[in-house]
């Protein structure tokens, strides 16, 4: 929808400023200062994220069938979930997300030091099962015994250069956080409302341009970062789709919970229009038992190891149900002249190509 590069990273911008914001945008409320240094304590952060509202209305151009899947999204996306912690443990950092949709969860979760990262691949497995119940031959086209031993291991992670990308994020996120800080500063009091021990703000695509043109006036000044300015002529060319983009934050202070709803507006001449709302759940916390284990050396795959396992998962053929059926016939219908070294020479030459339960019905068949 978006095809400039530099609306890219407003956007981007406009993400994190979800994030920070439901931590630390309430300075002209003394309780909304404690609650971000509070917040920025914490060593386990839940988060929930959902779609409780969302329409693509497509336009009188568009085709049947975009209609047709316009009504599909409709209905799906408002299903979707999103569920996870992060968690901090000395020098050691772990994400745990899971997406949930289709009434499936595929889980995701990595693992991090100054120096060593490791990305589980525990969501191929579930991947691979949510794929199969849409198409059911998938199962005769990879090896699952493979899949399941890679879908148990971690892939390490390249941090040859993790020193410079950290101190980078951490250069960016003091950037945004400080400019977060000096905006909402200066913002009207009456702006800011509280009801039954919750406060709230709704900040505005007009604030979130003067944010990102701050933001991003101030990053293009660190060379090593490679970040391009963005005025407010290139945010408003760039963003003239979005018709609506409203933020509001939420701080429930005896529950110490942060809440962002992302309602917004979307149109494209193409497409159709897009209408949204996102729901952000934080919940910080402190907790003197958070062990973050690594994975040991026999349990992780490198770059080689885990693209020669891939590599054998989905260079095993195997026979189509169809297939299997017609040579199943077969055996049955000529197995009066089939000697046993030949039925020993069948079972060798298609074991390779065959699931456990065809084998096994092969096998059944020979006797």
């Amino acid at each position: 929808m978006f095809k400039s590069k530099k609306i890219m990273i407003g956007l981007a911008c406009i993400s994190l400023s979800i994030m920070l914001l439901s931590g630390c945008g309430k300075h002209p409320k003394k309780e909304m200062i404690e609650a971000y240094q509070e917040m920025t304590k914490s060593n386990a952060v839940s988060f929930k994220i959902t779609v409780p509202k969302f329409s693509m209305e497509t336009t009188t151009e568009a085709n049947e069938q975009a209609k047709a899947y316009s009504s599909i999204i409709n209905t799906q996306l408002k299903a979707v979930k999103v569920t996870g912690e992060t968690l901090k443990s000395g020098n050691k950092e772990q994400a745990n997300m899971d997406i949930e949709f289709y009434g499936q969860k595929i889980p995701f979760e990595v693992k991090t030091t100054d120096k060593k990262g490791y990305l589980s691949l525990k969501s191929l497995q579930k991947v691979f099962d949510i794929a199969t119940t849409f198409k059911p031959d998938l199962k005769n086209q990879v090896d699952t015994t493979s899949l399941k031993i890679i879908s148990t291991k971690y892939l390490m992670l390249d941090l040859k250069n993790g020193a410079t990308a950290s101190k980078n994020s951490k250069k960016v996120a003091e950037i945004i956080n400080s400019s977060m800080k000096s905006y909402v500063n200066q913002l009207d009091e009456k702006r800011f409302k509280e009801k039954d021990d919750i406060i709230s703000i709704t900040f505005t695509k007009s604030d979130m341009k003067k944010i990102v043109v701050d933001v991003s006036k101030k990053l293009s000044k660190e060379k090593n970062l490679g970040i391009e300015k963005i005025s407010g002529r290139e945010f408003d060319k760039d963003t003239k789709e979005l018709k609506k983009f409203n933020l509001k934050v939420q701080y429930n202070k005896k529950k110490k919970v942060w809440t962002v709803y992302n309602d917004a507006k979307a149109e494209a001449s193409q497409e159709g229009i897009f209408n949204y709302e996102l729901k952000y759940v934080f919940t910080p916390k402190n907790s003197k038992n958070i062990e973050i284990k690594l994975p040991s050396k026999e349990n992780s795959l490198t770059d080689s190891e885990a693209t020669v396992l891939i590599e054998k998962i989905m260079s095993s053929p195997r026979l189509s149900d169809d297939d299997f059926n017609k040579l199943l016939e077969k055996v049955k219908e000529n197995k009066a002249s089939i000697n046993e070294e030949s039925k020993t020479s069948i079972l060798k030459e298609y074991k390779a190509y065959l699931t456990e339960a065809q084998y096994n019905q092969l096998a059944t068949a020979l006797k």
